[in-house]
């Protein structure tokens, strides 16, 4: 699914419809508290990335693929 407004990924996120790929400047202090970052400005380094995952819910493999994926994409 796409989507074009960070709130709206955030949301989906929030409610354990999925991950998201966003900038982090839609990133608020309280959001944090249920959603995780997973840092991968290191593969678009002209802006910020990360994904944003559920704190606490268990990622099904695919997802966890993915996050390795891009996570050891910098080594």
């Amino acid at each position: 699914m796409e989507m074009d407004n960070a709130e709206f990924v955030k949301r989906y996120v929030r409610i354990g419809m999925g991950v998201g790929l966003c900038s982090n400047l839609g990133l608020e202090p309280d959001d944090r508290k249920k959603i995780g970052v997973v840092d991968i400005d290191h593969l678009i380094s002209s802006v910020t990335v990360g994904m944003y995952t559920l704190k606490g819910k268990s990622q099904d493999q695919t997802v966890r693929n993915f996050i390795n994926h891009l996570t050891e994409s910098s080594l």
